[in-house]
């Protein structure tokens, strides 16, 4: 939020996940960023299991191809 967009530099989206339920779960994150799903950072996955009351971690590459403000979707789903 609120960082300037330099168009053409490779960013990273971090989205921090916490399972609150007394099981584990997967956890699924899917990003949209300027109308374009974001492809997982390398060696990470958009897919991950996630202990009962632990956090995870899901790392997205960026590029904007505008200046300005911008706007970030992500759909979450722990279960």
């Amino acid at each position: 939020r609120d960082v300037d967009m330099v168009l053409e530099k490779t960013g990273l989206v971090r989205v921090n996940v916490k399972n609150n339920g007394p099981l584990g779960a997967n956890g699924t994150v899917n990003i949209r960023f300027g109308g374009n799903n974001l492809l997982s950072w390398v060696n990470d996955s958009n897919r991950k299991f996630i202990s009962a009351n632990t956090n995870a971690s899901f790392d997205f590459n960026f590029k904007p191809a505008l200046t300005g403000v911008q706007t970030f979707i992500a759909n979450v789903s722990v279960g």
